[in-house]
């Protein structure tokens, strides 16, 4: 649809890297990038960020509405109705939680983000329009863990550790000269759990 054409990590991966005083590693950005459904768990296991700043991001970036699938409790007949139609292994993929839906629009929670393109295939598999809101990743993998049977719910992120530390990326937003990016101290577990 005409007005997602700019979802896009790319897009999100700059304001991260451009933040005052974020820290978004070159492996972090790099890993994040590799992959349609990894990016916001490769962004958090890269450290740096937490699950709520980067959706915060995400909202200020593409002024998209902020509601946390555990406040806004999804209707368990639409979840019911989108298993029963083999959407399940889909939502677990993507991280996406069906929210709402009214007429033919699909009210879904998104991981903090996904690109357009997932929200097309969401529309193509459903029949109905998605109307994506902002959601965090882990309320989004815990509910999908216990709501939607299936496997694990999300890719597995790159490792955020590397061997060799990565080389610094540095600051375009401030004009910081000699200011890099540098990996900062592990804050969180895999899939952005925090330890």
């Amino acid at each position: 649809m005409k007005q997602r054409y700019r979802y896009d990590y790319r897009r999100l991966a700059t304001a991260l890297a451009e933040r005052p005083g974020g820290q978004l590693t070159e492996a972090g950005l790099g890993a994040a990038l590799a992959g349609p459904e990894a990016f916001p768990w490769a962004v958090l296991a890269g450290g740096g960020i937490s699950d709520w700043e980067l959706s915060q991001v995400v909202c200020e970036v593409y002024g998209l509405p902020f509601l946390p699938v555990d406040r806004a409790q999804p209707d368990p007949a639409l979840v019911a109705e989108l298993m029963a139609a083999g959407i399940g292994p889909f939502l677990r993929r993507t991280g996406l939680v069906p929210l709402a839906k009214n007429g033919s629009l699909l009210a879904v929670a998104m991981p903090a983000l996904v690109p357009a393109e997932i929200l097309d295939e969401l529309q193509r598999v459903t029949g109905l329009i998605p109307a994506p809101v902002v959601g965090t990743v882990q309320t989004n993998e815990r509910w999908l863990e216990e709501h939607v049977p299936g496997e694990a719910p999300f890719p597995a992120p790159p490792e955020a550790e590397a061997k060799d530390p990565p080389a610094a990326l540095p600051r375009a937003a401030d004009g910081g000269a000699g200011q890099e990016l540098r990996r900062p101290p592990q804050a969180h577990g895999p899939r952005g759990q925090e330890q």
